[in-house]
């Protein structure tokens, strides 16, 4: 666990670590995540803006919001979601105890998470919308029933 200059654990990796380890257990199940996730999820990320690396803050920030964006519904939650959200948070706890300053490795490290979560909130959000693009509105289907049940009546049915 890296120290400050005093040689006590910093407040980033304590703050982001007890984060890290709650969103481990609250997405540990295959259940959509809730208040609680988002709330550790925040403090997540406000810990890693406060003392954390950039890129390990961009990744906590896309962590936030897919998290976020699942509880709003406006993120379909899926296996493939929870299993991208569940490594971004085994490779924030990992990148979140290596020595300061980060090598290069470790800012590609956490950019490629972010990347990772915002792709699969892409990838779902898409096949979200292409779902509802599929099925007819709710409109059309009313207007296709009535127009069968007035045709019925005129053909005396």
């Amino acid at each position: 666990m890296p120290l400050d200059p005093s040689g006590r654990p910093d407040l980033f990796t304590l703050e982001a670590g007890e984060a890290l380890q709650r969103l481990g257990r609250l997405l540990g199940d295959d259940q959509s995540p809730g208040p609680d996730a988002i709330r550790s999820a925040r403090v997540l990320r406000g810990a890693s803006l406060l003392g954390g690396p950039p890129d390990f803050t961009r990744a906590a920030a896309a962590l936030e919001a897919a998290i976020k964006a699942v509880s709003e519904g406006t993120l379909p939650w899926s296996a493939r979601l929870a299993e991208v959200l569940r490594g971004a948070v085994e490779g924030l706890e990992v990148l979140m105890r290596r020595p300061r300053p980060w090598a290069q490795a470790d800012s590609e490290s956490a950019l490629r998470l972010a990347g990772e979560i915002e792709r699969a909130r892409r990838l779902d959000r898409e096949h979200c919308v292409d779902d509802v693009r599929a099925r007819p509105a709710l409109g059309e289907i009313t207007a296709r029933a009535f127009e069968h049940e007035i045709e019925d009546l005129g053909r005396g049915a």
